[in-house]
Formats: structure tokens, C-alpha cells, sequence
């Protein structure tokens, strides 16, 4: 009865990951390229450095996987790819929700800041 529990709220919390990524998705989209550059949301082509466009594609990936229920698995998401090397192994639901769920925040700030500040460009942030 306790296996099935925590299986029900991890796939509850996997849901819910994959309603916020979806809606960063959006909200990053929406944002004109050289904004997203200039607000550190990705980089420059060719530089290396941040990119929303490439968490949001490991975070559906893993998401997807995660939602097979078989474990472990790798995932061939060029950002996994590049994070982990090409033998990293996914056991379990509670580590892809813990992953994802620091990427998703990580990704939640830097739009949050970057819709305050287009609110309010002339305010100084620190």
C-alpha cells in the first residue's frame, strides 16, 4: 500500500512538473530573442553558456520517460547528454522530480526577473 502511495504522489508531482515546464515553455517563447540574450535566458549563437530553450527540452525528455514508469533509463537529450555524460542512468521517479523540479525553479526565477524588470525597466534590481 506504501509502494502505491508514493508512486500516486510522484506521479502527481511528475504532472505537475510537466504543467510548469509548459508553461515556461510559453512564457520563454514569448520573449524576443535579443531579450532573451540580454537577460542571460540563453546565449549568444555559438557561445556557450544558459540556455532556457535547452532545460525546458531535457525537462519534457525526462518527464516523458519518467512517465513510463521504467526505471532506470537514459535519456539522449543533447543537455542531459552534455550535464551527465552518455552513461547516466535515471533510477527513479524521486530523482527525476528532484532534477527537474531545481531546473524548473532555476528557469521560473530567471522569467520572473526578467518580466519584472521589462515591468519596470528604468528600476534599479540587485
Amino acid at each position: 500500500m506504501r509502494d502505491s502511495a508514493g508512486s500516486s504522489i510522484y506521479a502527481m508531482r511528475l504532472r505537475d512538473l510537466y504543467d510548469r515546464v509548459g508553461i515556461c515553455k510559453d512564457r520563454y517563447w514569448n520573449i524576443p530573442k535579443e531579450e532573451r540574450i540580454d537577460h542571460g535566458l540563453r546565449p549568444e549563437v555559438g557561445d556557450d553558456g544558459y540556455s532556457g530553450a535547452r532545460v525546458i527540452d531535457m525537462c519534457v525528455d525526462l518527464l516523458t520517460r519518467a512517465f513510463r514508469g521504467i526505471y532506470p533509463f537514459q535519456s539522449e537529450e543533447i543537455h542531459a547528454l552534455v550535464m551527465f555524460g552518455k552513461d547516466k542512468n535515471f533510477e527513479s521517479p524521486q530523482e527525476v522530480v528532484g532534477l527537474i523540479e531545481h531546473l524548473v525553479s532555476e528557469l521560473e526565477d530567471k522569467l520572473d526577473h526578467y518580466e519584472s524588470e521589462a515591468k519596470n525597466p528604468n528600476e534599479v534590481i540587485e
